[in-house]
């Protein structure tokens, strides 16, 4: 044999590649793209949102249980039918009381639109376990003067409600849970099907379609999310 062909030299001068060789580094290199690969799909599924119609139908739901009747008043200044939320800390409060919570920071209070955001199963498991805008006032307002007379106007909602969060001046943890609760709404079903709850309806893929109609539209050029899931109820069962 030629000796240009010794050592592993193919015919034309240029040494063999063995493809069976595969060196510690590259193992691990391979091991850690996969471990980010999983990572990235863990991340994903937790940032699953519902869409915007059945964000809005139930948290609607959310709001028409039986012993959570504050949650049709703003829970800062009272204002009837609060369309804006507080999903961190899971109220309902107006429009107006939502632009001071934005404005205090998203460390504090994180606000989302109850016709117009789309919403994902934690931030709605916030809403369902906080137990409502009484429960919540129950410890972030428990020393406050009953005879306390609420914000009127822009200056004062956003006076009392740093007070409220920020400085948490009339905030007291309560010993034990006195508050009534619902069961909580079932989030997980068929989407060929009608949805039952221990209080009221909740509606099939189908049927939140046709409600979208009754609620405010996605804003125009939203995007829309890869990762929309369909509505799924047995999330709290």
């Amino acid at each position: 044999m030629s000796d240009k062909y010794r050592d592993g030299a193919t015919s034309n001068g240029k040494p063999r590649h063995s493809h069976k060789s595969t060196t510690s580094k590259e193992r691990k290199d391979k091991d850690k793209d996969k471990v980010k690969d999983r990572n990235r799909n863990s991340s994903k599924q937790s940032a699953i949102k519902y869409s915007q119609e059945e964000s809005t139908v139930i948290l609607d739901e959310i709001k028409s249980q039986q012993s959570r009747k504050g949650d049709n008043y703003c829970a800062d200044c009272q204002a009837r039918d609060p369309r804006w939320a507080v999903s961190n800390i899971g109220i309902f409060v107006c429009i107006r009381c939502s632009g001071v919570h934005r404005s205090i920071g998203t460390h504090i209070s994180k606000v989302r639109s109850i016709n117009m955001d789309r919403w994902t199963e934690e931030q709605l498991n916030c809403m369902q376990y906080s137990g409502g805008n009484d429960a919540v006032n129950a410890r972030y307002e428990a020393t406050l003067d009953p005879g306390f007379t609420r914000p009127q106007t822009d200056y004062d909602a956003e006076i009392f409600i740093r007070e409220k969060y920020v400085q948490r001046k009339f905030f007291v943890s309560p010993k034990i849970d006195t508050v009534e609760k619902d069961p909580p709404v079932n989030l997980k079903a068929s989407p060929d099907r009608t949805i039952k709850s221990n209080t009221k309806t909740i509606y099939s893929k189908a049927q939140l379609q046709m409600r979208a109609q009754q609620v405010s539209p996605i804003p125009t050029g939203q995007p829309q999310d890869a990762t929309h899931k369909t509505f799924d109820a047995s999330l709290w069962s």
